[in-house]
């Protein structure tokens, strides 16, 4: 689909695209070769990946973040995590640059990443004076990233295990808020050493935000280790209360307790007959965690947006091949599997994938149209997935239907945190105010969100009134962000 809407013959014609990937590679591809890494028949590494952003002109690392998210989700079929290597000297040059804090991109983080896995290269960590300058960077870099840059960064993470795990554990746990996402990184580790700091972070986790990702990532471990659930009863058994309780809060962060819902299941424990009754008397509520619509069908909504699509295409292009108008064919089932499949990792891997594609825009207008005229505020968790997939699809033609969307009448709790968090990648020039408009009557973890959201886009005047919070957590993390705020330059005297 990505040459298919390119505009450029030579993109689109396999024969000439083939030769403009061999300016990037070290080895030419056939146009067969080409054709059979498209469909997942031939191998894709990080090195071909990086040569097709070369020749399809993309942002360095969109492709790659794709790849690197859904080879993690073991959805990206003969994808390999493998790339050319640059020699000794590019190695040490970058190394020298994160020790002299000097700026290093997140593509710098995944190449170091790569390389350090050599075992001459590996050796540099056995210093903890040394290894600890590294990972304090890499993980205060992860504090400041956002979505793509975040991703790329955890791959980083993942790569240079076992060596990272003590250091995720200790930041984790000093700062759950700003890195909530590098737990993540533990759940792809083949590594037993992981183990032992997931299982201590869910003996005390208390914490929705944190439990979202945390129970996710332990969730991984149960299918490969047969013994983990023992483990679990042993050294954290208030994970399993901890997991109906929040199930029983809608105040809770939604993600934490659809996340909740899925770790009981794969662990198939027998859940109390409070929290059975709960699910009895509450089963709306319980379908729109799982993103079971009951306004309108799957089809229904699905339709709205391919429509809203099409005629953005149609008008404003971009075309596909030989000028071809109206909606690529599959598009229906990406956005299908983006919104609604199972688990939440799942809907966001799909997201992920249509945001590199041309035609993000009209998927931009599309999500953004259905989800003010369409998708009924009784579905609610069809608003919130749709948010996020608007989020994931990083386009700034979401932006302006992020500040419309908060100032509609938000009935849930987690339609109200989607939509600070989809503020905090916006760009619009009101949505200081439009973070206000969503604080009356949230929860704690919705501002705690805001907050998020407020230092990202550099609004020190709500982090300032959220430093005074009535809840101590919301305002030692708006005190902190307020901190982190970039200080505004000092104007120079001028000359008398």
């Amino acid at each position: 689909m990505l040459r298919e809407y390119s505009g450029e013959p030579d993109i689109q014609h396999t024969p000439s695209f083939a030769r403009r990937l061999a300016a990037h590679l070290p080895k030419e591809l056939t146009p067969a070769t080409v054709n059979r890494m498209e469909t997942g028949a031939a191998k894709f590494d990080i090195g071909r990946v990086m040569a097709y952003e070369q020749a399809l002109g993309c942002v360095p690392g969109e492709l790659l973040d794709v790849f690197v998210y859904l080879f993690r989700l073991e959805a990206a079929p003969g994808a390999q995590i493998s790339w050319v290597d640059h020699g000794d000297g590019w190695f040490y040059d970058l190394l020298y640059r994160i020790c002299h804090n000097e700026p290093v991109s997140s593509l710098d983080w995944l190449q170091f990443s790569m390389a350090a896995r050599l075992p001459a290269r590996g050796k540099i960590f056995d210093s903890a004076r040394f290894a600890e300058g590294v990972f304090g960077r890499l993980i205060e870099d992860f504090r400041s990233s956002f979505e793509r840059d975040e991703r790329l960064l955890r791959e980083a993470l993942i790569n240079l295990s076992p060596h990272s795990i003590p250091y995720i554990a200790e930041r984790v746990d000093e700062d759950p808020l700003a890195l909530f996402n590098v737990v993540e990184s533990l759940g792809f580790v083949q590594d037993r050493q992981a183990w032992a700091p997931l299982l201590r972070l869910c003996a005390k986790l208390d914490d929705g935000v944190q439990g979202q990702t945390l129970l996710e990532t332990v969730r991984r471990w149960i299918p490969r280790d047969p013994g983990s659930f023992d483990d679990i009863r042993q050294t954290a058994p208030s994970l399993i209360p901890y997991c109906e309780h929040i199930i029983e809060n809608p105040t809770e962060a939604y993600t934490a307790r659809e996340e909740a819902i899925a770790f009981l299941s794969a662990g198939r424990v027998a859940i109390s007959p409070r929290l059975r009754k709960y699910m009895q008397d509450n089963r709306s509520e319980i379908r729109q965690l799982l993103v079971e619509p009951a306004a309108a069908t799957k089809t229904e909504i699905i339709r709205a947006v391919h429509s809203y699509v099409g005629k953005h295409l149609t008008s404003h292009g971009p075309h596909g091949r030989h000028g071809a108008t109206g909606v690529p064919a599959g598009l229906s089932g990406m956005l299908t599997d983006a919104v609604f499949s199972k688990y939440r990792v799942q809907r966001l891997g799909f997201a992920l994938a249509l945001g590199p594609l041309q035609i993000a825009s009209g998927l931009a207008h599309g999500a953004g149209l259905a989800l003010l005229k369409d998708i009924s505020n009784e579905d609610y968790g069809t608003q919130r997935a749709v948010l996020r997939l608007m989020t994931k699809i990083d386009h700034p033609a979401t932006h302006p239907y992020f500040s419309r969307f908060a100032h509609t009448k938000i009935l849930d709790e987690g339609v109200r945190l989607t939509a600070a968090w989809a503020l905090g990648t916006g760009s619009g020039p009101h949505d200081e105010m439009c973070l206000r408009a969503l604080l009356p009557g949230a929860a704690v973890t919705t501002r705690r969100v805001i907050v998020l959201a407020a230092e990202r886009r550099n609004f020190p005047k709500l982090l300032t009134e959220l430093a005074t919070d009535r809840s101590s957590v919301v305002s030692v993390e708006a005190a902190k962000g307020l901190r982190r705020l970039p200080k505004p330059a000092t104007p120079r005297p001028h000359a008398t």
